[in-house]
């Protein structure tokens, strides 16, 4: 076992100083602008509005999307 994990920390600390290639530093910045932009976009979007369509259909039957973040909040608040 102490074999495996020496192994794992010489990896480890090479993998720190090792360059990543061009294409994986550009792919990382777009996902992390993706999820930021996610982010800003949905924090003006109503409580309703966000919660109706993440609830699973089997969990909402009775939640129409006429109805207020009020009513989803109550119900599924435990």
């Amino acid at each position: 076992m102490a074999k495996i994990i020496d192994s794992l920390v010489e990896y480890m600390l090479a993998a720190r100083s090792a360059k990543l290639p061009d294409l994986v530093l550009q792919r990382g910045k777009s996902h992390l602008l993706d999820t930021l932009a996610a982010i800003v976009s949905g924090s003006t979007l109503t409580p309703t509005a966000s919660f109706i369509p993440a609830a699973p259909s089997s969990q909402r039957p009775w939640l129409s999307r006429s109805r207020s973040a009020a009513v989803a909040k109550r119900c599924y608040a435990r």
